[in-house]
């Protein structure tokens, strides 16, 4: 095509990186169905938010992780970066504020993602594994999510809802928990993956695992004007951003990447 050497070409497409997102935007926009997200059209900018690893070829082999955010309302990838396996799963990554909702999994459900997004002045439905986050109440006293579920349990509840507050360092904020019962088939599967993990990694699995395995918890920041129902409707449509790192890696072949800078390593994961 042209006297270019491949280092050359690399670097042009390293400066060119704004237009690569704006081709992928469209074509991998094609990709997913249109949510429903009619509770929240029109009041919120629903953004789901994951992050998926691509491995470096060489010897080393290191990994690079791909951080995605993507909008459900215009249906196409709003914000896209790359970082080393050292850097983890954070909302800290992406930029947000007030009228976006961000959903994401167990792996961004802290106190420290979840009032990061209320001081950029967005709202969070983000899932929890229990016993990794602590709940309390006006007066400072711990609340125990396991608690909670087992009596939920005995009871034979499918529903918690319950507000209080969360802690990071110095800060606090007013959260809701919310937790359904899953279906028996489901719970027996999660129950399995959870089993099948622990004997993997040589882990005696623990009773409160299992019994976190059968329910779905979320915390959020929306307030009552919103039902449970509806904001586990709206969370449940976060498969769609794990449904595209599927298609991504799949139909574009993408599983190892050349070793490089994390600039180049993002330019050429959008190429």
């Amino acid at each position: 095509i042209a006297q270019i050497s491949d280092t050359a070409w690399r670097k042009r497409f390293s400066k060119a990186a704004p237009f690569l997102k704006e081709i992928l935007h469209s074509l991998l926009s094609e990709f997913l169905p249109t949510a429903d997200i009619s509770a929240f059209e029109g009041v919120k900018n629903v953004l789901l938010v994951d992050a998926s690893v691509i491995r470096q070829e060489g010897e080393e082999q290191n990994q690079q992780r791909i951080h995605l955010c993507y909008s459900l309302n215009e249906n196409r990838m709003k914000q896209v970066k790359v970082s080393d396996q050292h850097t983890a799963e954070s909302l800290t990554h992406f930029s947000m504020g007030q009228g976006d909702l961000i959903l994401a999994d167990a792996g961004y459900g802290t106190a420290q993602n979840y009032i990061y997004a209320l001081e950029q002045g967005a709202d969070v439905i983000l899932r929890i594994t229990p016993k990794n986050f602590c709940l309390y109440d006006a007066d400072g006293k711990k609340i125990s999510l396991a608690a909670l579920l087992k009596e939920a349990e005995e009871k034979q509840f499918t529903w918690i809802d319950r507000f209080g507050f969360c802690k990071y360092k110095h800060k606090t904020g007013f959260v809701r928990v919310i937790a359904q019962k899953l279906p028996e088939c489901q719970a027996a599967k999660a129950r399995k993956r959870k089993a099948r993990r622990a004997s993997k990694n040589q882990h005696q699995i623990e009773a409160e695992t299992l019994l976190s395995a059968g329910f779905i918890v979320i915390i959020t920041s929306l307030g009552a004007e919103y039902s449970g129902e509806e904001i586990l409707h709206l969370y449940r449509s976060r498969w769609q951003v794990e449904l595209l790192f599927k298609r991504f890696k799949q139909n574009f072949s993408i599983h190892t990447i050349k070793a490089g800078s994390k600039a180049y390593a993002e330019t050429e994961t959008l190429l």
